[in-house]
């Protein structure tokens, strides 16, 4: 059915962001030449418009299809095999495949610059306009469908969305998405030049907010303990090693604070994990 049809998009997303992360960016890596998160949006935007020419093109072999087989002014019944032009589904595919890869390239490149650019207090909030831009773009785009409609359906033309298809111009409408993306891809291009990259130091562990016993257990703010990887552990303060500042005793869901002096004396007589601050 045709709702199935748009799995091709998503099978294209997984498979091609594992290519991207075994395969592309470490050999661009190696050759000298990483691929930075503009120049993958960039070739993302690429991409795209390539998946709207495919799907033009596609468009026009089913008109011509339809028109050889007399099924023009025949509206299709899906029921009815003799209504609709016999061409496969499967030519969908490449356009499909291509739009998955866009988006591996655009979105997540887009995902990735925000999240290396903008500082750690403003990422979830960079990530959120985004998405805003995602659900104002299907805005956009809803508009821009009842706009072509309005305008080439005047004088009783069907126009390019038609509802019986055969009688419509899909390719055309495939074509001016093209074309549109193309100015905004100039547009992407000088911004792009002019975008400076900073050097933002993010941080991943805060001893604030998660501290170490002296037997390197890790306490978090409800109160979960777990072993640190060496890499981590070795490179964190124990309890023992501080010589200032406060501890929190973890208790179930409460607690008490006190100085690491008073915790440590305290700690001779049972074990417990704390947060450091």
């Amino acid at each position: 059915t045709a709702a199935t049809v748009t799995v091709l998009d998503s099978i294209s997303v997984i498979v091609f962001v594992v290519v991207y992360d075994l395969l592309l960016a470490p050999g661009f890596k190696r050759l000298g030449h990483p691929i930075s998160p503009l120049v993958r949006i960039g070739v993302g935007y690429c991409i795209a418009i390539l998946s709207m020419i495919v799907a033009g093109c596609v468009e026009i072999a089913r008109l011509n299809v339809a028109a050889n087989e007399g099924l023009t002014d025949v509206n299709p019944v899906f029921s009815d095999p003799a209504t609709i032009p016999d061409m496969s589904v499967w030519w969908q595919v490449p356009q499909y495949v291509l739009v998955g890869m866009s988006e591996v390239f655009a979105m997540i490149g887009s995902m990735e610059l925000f999240y290396q650019q903008a500082p750690d207090s403003m990422r979830s909030c960079a990530s959120a306009i985004q998405l805003l831009t995602v659900g104002l773009g299907a805005y956009v785009a809803a508009a821009l469908v009842a706009i072509i409609q309005a305008i080439t359906t005047t004088g009783g033309a069907p126009g390019w969305i038609a509802d019986n298809l055969n009688q419509g111009h899909l390719d055309y409408f495939f074509f001016t998405l093209a074309v549109i993306m193309a100015v905004v891809g100039v547009l992407y291009v000088f911004i792009a030049r002019a975008f400076t990259y900073r050097n933002v130091d993010h941080i991943a562990f805060n001893v604030e907010v998660v501290g170490l016993t002296s037997d390197k257990v890790s306490c978090t703010p409800t109160g979960f303990n777990k072993s640190l990887a060496d890499e981590i552990s070795d490179g964190m303060l124990g309890a023992d090693s501080l010589r200032s500042g406060s501890a929190f005793e973890m208790n179930g869901a409460a607690g008490t604070r006190s100085t690491l002096s008073e915790y440590l004396e305290l700690r001779r007589r049972k074990s417990k994990p704390i947060i450091t601050t």
